[in-house]
């Protein structure tokens, strides 16, 4: 019975899983750096992906998709999280990105800022994609964070929330 359990756990909706939608595997940045007050959250997001001095931690949510940024030890001591996400749409198409609250954050697509009400509807191409969040806990209710990847639309985009590589 253990082992059919264990088998079962991540099988599409047993234990409050829903396919591969939700986002389980989550990257933080710490430790921050030390002019982070400072810079234009843009650019920083933009460059995140080149820069070698930057260190990305691996977090993990729970269960229900929720990962608690309010846990994560950050130095230097800091209200602000900022956290990412890859996944690989395997065919090109549409997808609706759901949040459980957008209080507090700001968030990009591959680099380029994404206005929360175009949340519904982002056309993905084939290839590996990177969800940023620049999240200021002071200014946000619920002190985790999940997200869903649902394609969406005439032509949904088929996505891996597993993909082989990760972004370096």
């Amino acid at each position: 019975d253990l082992l059919r359990f264990l088998w079962e756990l991540g099988q599409q909706g047993v234990a409050g899983t829903d396919g591969d939608r939700v986002v389980h595997r989550w990257e933080v940045l710490d430790p921050l750096p030390q002019n982070i007050d400072r810079v234009d959250p843009d650019v920083f997001v933009a460059d995140a992906a080149t820069r070698r001095d930057l260190t990305w931690e691996p977090a993990y949510s729970r269960l229900s998709g929720a990962v608690d940024l309010e846990t994560a030890i950050i130095v230097p001591p800091s209200d602000l999280r900022v956290v990412r996400c890859t996944f690989e749409a395997t065919a090109a198409g549409t997808v609706a990105i759901r949040l459980n609250a957008t209080d507090g954050l700001r968030l990009w697509l591959d680099g380029a800022p994404v206005a929360v009400e175009k949340l519904s509807s982002l056309r993905l191409e084939p290839g590996l994609h990177t969800l940023s969040f620049w999240v200021k806990l002071a200014n946000r209710g619920d002190k985790s964070l999940s997200c869903e990847i649902v394609p969406t639309g005439e032509t949904p985009a088929k996505v891996n929330l597993r993909p082989a590589m990760t972004v370096p």
